[in-house]
């Protein structure tokens, strides 16, 4: 297939490798796909490269801005050319490497002084690498990391207490073929959150994903709650989820990628007697997911929410039948959850088949409140 090249440019004679009848180089590391064109014929070049059986993008640029623009127009330029080649990456589902030119190219019109060229190289993955879960030593935070884990990605496995839980965690993924790590913190205390960020950073690089999972409840009917009742859940809950979804923005920002999702809960939408602090939370972690969502979408990171409903767990298996009855009666699917339900849609949410869902608060709750 042929790219026509752009009458309105002089360069008469700008192909693809994959125009010319050219196959992806096979290398120690993989086929390489090398795009030799325009930007505006890039996409389809890179489509057909992917067709043909590249494993990895390289794509040489020329990129840069004109001396008189301000500092934060040519950081606006830089943001978006990041955007584009890791839409690329993610649309094709190859990483991308590009390399851009060094140095400066003067206008031989003197209508403008030159070209600054910006001279990064950066690759660009289709996916993440690693993913921290808080509180995820049992329970669904345990759940989302084993299966995480099953995604290829290394898990950071977060507790406050009770080390041995982790480890046991951590081991049974390692059994299973996959890549954990433990990794100890108050996620409600923020020079806790810093140095887990800080941490991780350091052994891997980056983060690519979080899930806000830690969280406790303190029930009783407001009549006959403390303020020390609800100030503990909103700080467990509420606070730490902010702590999280700020730092790992400044964190992932450096590399124009992430995602990051919050575990609600169904009570912050509906409400529910006897859980007043519960609910303020979790509601709370719903409309700040969107406020995140909005700030965090010009660098290419997405947040969102699940908020599950009735969940079988350790807890809820010590209900009485009578009132896991009543319970169910009132759940158009008729049963409990289960926590695989919420992994599956957090894998969801996190993975490149959400790329464009951001700001959403995903329900798992079998009808019970739509």
């Amino acid at each position: 297939m042929h790219i026509p090249d752009d009458p309105g440019f002089y360069e008469k004679f700008y192909f693809t490798p994959g125009d010319m009848g050219f196959e992806p180089i096979q290398t120690s590391v993989g086929k390489l796909g090398v795009l030799i064109c325009w930007d505006q014929w890039y996409p389809e070049a890179a489509r057909l490269m992917a067709l043909k059986g590249a494993e990895i993008l390289i794509y040489p640029t020329a990129i840069g801005w004109f001396e008189d623009d301000s500092e934060d127009e040519k950081q606006r330029q830089l943001d978006a050319w990041i955007a584009v080649q890791r839409g690329h990456a993610v649309a094709n589902g190859l990483p991308i490497i590009t390399v851009n030119r060094v140095g400066f190219e003067s206008d031989d019109s003197q209508v403008l002084k030159g070209t600054q060229f910006w001279g990064n190289s950066f690759v660009f993955g289709a996916q993440g690498t690693n993913v921290l879960i808080t509180g995820a030593s049992k329970g669904i935070g345990a759940e989302i990391a084993k299966e995480l884990a099953t995604y290829g990605l290394k898990v950071w496995i977060n507790y406050r207490s009770k080390p041995e839980i982790a480890d046991a965690l951590k081991e049974q993924i390692e059994t299973a073929g996959g890549t954990a790590a433990v990794i100890k913190g108050d996620v409600s205390v923020e020079a806790d959150w810093s140095n887990i960020i800080k941490t991780i950073v350091e052994a891997d690089g980056a983060i690519s994903y979080l899930v806000n999972n830690a969280g406790i409840t303190k029930d009783k009917l407001a009549l006959r709650m403390s303020m020390d009742d609800f100030d503990d859940v909103i700080n467990a809950n509420l606070k730490s989820t902010f702590i999280g979804c700020r730092d790992a923005l400044k964190a992932m920002s450096k590399k124009r990628f992430g995602s990051v999702v919050n575990i609600s809960s169904i009570v912050g939408e509906m409400g529910n007697a006897g859980q007043t602090n519960y609910s303020a939370s979790k509601g709370g972690v719903n409309s700040m997911t969107k406020s995140f969502a909005k700030e965090g979408a010009a660098r290419g990171i997405r947040f969102n929410s699940v908020t599950p409903g009735f969940i079988r767990t350790d807890m809820t298996d010590e209900l009485k039948d009578e009132v896991k009855e009543e319970y169910t009666r009132n759940i158009p699917l008729k049963r409990f959850g289960e926590a695989k339900d919420v992994a599956d849609a957090v894998a969801f949410l996190l993975s490149d088949h959400s790329a464009y869902i951001t700001g959403e608060i995903l329900k798992v709750n079998g009808g019970l409140y739509v």
